[in-house]
């Protein structure tokens, strides 16, 4: 997975707490790709010339279209939840929009499952387990941080999140 959690205040002094891809890794990746489209080109006979066409072409594609279209689903796939204790809300920002949550409700913060089922186009099924976060309050009611269920982040990452989360809100009931 390429996903990181970052733990950080802003600049009013808020724990904030972020979910999101990891450019790094996936940027370092997207770079390695046409290298390897070269190497293979020769081990496999590939003429110089036409191997140093291919690489600027392919180079210049993630130029245009690869890094655009990455920092594009970047920033929809990240998940920022801020915890204000001077307003004692929980502020949670998605790429659909902005909720919030008073943190006196709020028991702990947890990310939930589900199964997605998929059929390819040979009429194969194929199950995924997705995840979103969900804060549970003292009531039991769950309320879901985002809409939808994703498998963007990974399972460690994820588990950091709600860890962090639930820290933080320890300390602001103190």
């Amino acid at each position: 997975m390429f996903s990181i959690c970052k733990q950080e205040r802003d600049s009013e002094g808020r724990e904030v707490i972020e979910l999101g891809m990891d450019l790094k890794r996936v940027k370092a990746m997207l770079m390695a790709a046409p290298v390897v489209f070269v190497l293979v080109g020769y081990f496999m006979g590939m003429p110089l010339i036409m191997m140093a066409v291919m690489l600027v072409f392919l180079v210049a594609a993630f130029a245009v279209i690869g890094f655009p279209a990455l920092a594009s689903i970047a920033s929809g796939s990240n998940l920022r939840v801020t915890l204000d204790s001077k307003a004692g809300k929980l502020l949670v920002a998605t790429a659909s929009g902005q909720s919030e949550i008073r943190m006196a409700e709020l028991a702990k913060a947890e990310f939930s499952s589900s199964i997605s089922t998929s059929t390819d186009s040979d009429n194969n099924t194929r199950e995924t387990t997705v995840y979103r976060l969900e804060f549970v309050k003292k009531n039991g009611e769950r309320v879901p941080a985002m809409a939808a269920y994703s498998s963007v982040y990974s399972l460690d990452d994820q588990g950091k999140m709600a860890a962090a989360i639930n820290a933080a809100l320890k300390r602001q009931m103190v």
